[in-house]
């Protein structure tokens, strides 16, 4: 679902131009590193483009004692610099490419994978039979 939502959410037009989409095949690379917090804290396109990745990083988190975590990780790190590719080729969707959406996506990605491995630990840890129960 998490992959689902991240590959469906750059369809739909983007009705709200606040400036010229970038030509076809060019990407506007004018923020290249973090916003500034408040951007972050506010319901705005950084911070969606953040919370867009958080699921799919849990999942990776989550599994990161199973073999394939690295090919989800890379798969993670790969899908918002496909995504602007694409967005970038398809001007009919009325987006462009930007690094600030690539950059926001792998925080997402990060914190996602944070919090699966705690939430997994912390759940692995509920599922152990302790020493005081019987039969432990």
């Amino acid at each position: 679902m998490a992959i689902g939502a991240i590959l469906w959410a750059p369809l739909p037009p983007d009705d709200i131009q606040l400036g010229p989409a970038p030509g076809f095949g060019s990407c506007d690379l004018r923020r290249l590193g973090f916003a500034p917090n408040g951007d972050y804290l506010r319901l705005n396109d950084t911070s969606l483009n953040v919370v867009l990745f958080v699921p799919f990083g849990m999942v990776v988190g989550w599994l990161w004692r199973i073999r394939p975590r690295w090919r989800l990780l890379v798969v993670g790190a790969l899908l918002p610099i496909g995504i602007e590719a694409w967005q970038s080729m398809l001007p009919i969707l009325g987006r462009g490419c930007q690094s600030a959406d690539i950059l926001d996506n792998l925080l997402g990605l990060v914190i996602g994978v944070a919090a699966g491995i705690v939430l997994g630990r912390v759940v692995g840890r509920s599922r152990e039979p302790s020493a005081q129960q019987p039969g432990a």
